[in-house]
């Protein structure tokens, strides 16, 4: 005799409920974050000894995937497009992008009252991740030294 489930096991996710606001409050949560975040950044400009090092470059002098990131996202804000790749470029053409993609996927999601879906499967993960390596590679390397964040390069 074969066990079986029974209907409905395991259980999926709950629905979602609730009105649009309360709905969007995890969504809306980031949004705040980051606007608050960009407020800051945009007061104080990260220059040397504005905002905490990074502890793997304190440590070792290796740039890690989101060095330069900070100093990238003034860049943006104040318009230097250049000079925000230079500091970034994985988290100005990779990792934001996705991370605004992933926002409006849940946002729409919950909207429409449907389960949160993955905005990336399994082998999108990999292709992330294998490019941050790269990149944290390459930057480190003679090679790629125009991808190390400029104000922190001597450049």
């Amino acid at each position: 005799m074969a066990l079986t489930s029974p209907p409905g096991w395991p259980p999926g996710p709950p629905p979602v409920t609730g009105g649009a606001a309360r709905r969007l409050a995890g969504p809306g949560a980031i949004v705040a974050v980051a606007g608050v975040a960009a407020v800051v950044v945009h007061l104080r400009p990260p220059v040397d000894g504005a905002y905490p090092s990074c502890p793997l470059h304190a440590l070792t002098g290796l740039w890690c995937p989101l060095c330069g990131a900070t100093r990238m996202a003034a860049a943006v804000m104040d318009g230097h497009l250049a000079t925000a790749l230079h500091d970034n470029a994985l988290v100005l053409l990779l990792l934001g992008p996705l991370a605004v993609v992933g926002l409006v996927s849940w946002s729409a999601d919950l909207l429409a009252g449907r389960p949160r879906r993955a905005v990336l499967g399994r082998r999108g993960w990999v292709v992330v991740v294998v490019a941050a390596v790269a990149f944290t590679v390459v930057r480190n390397l003679a090679v790629g030294h125009a991808l190390a964040p400029l104000a922190l390069s001597g450049r």
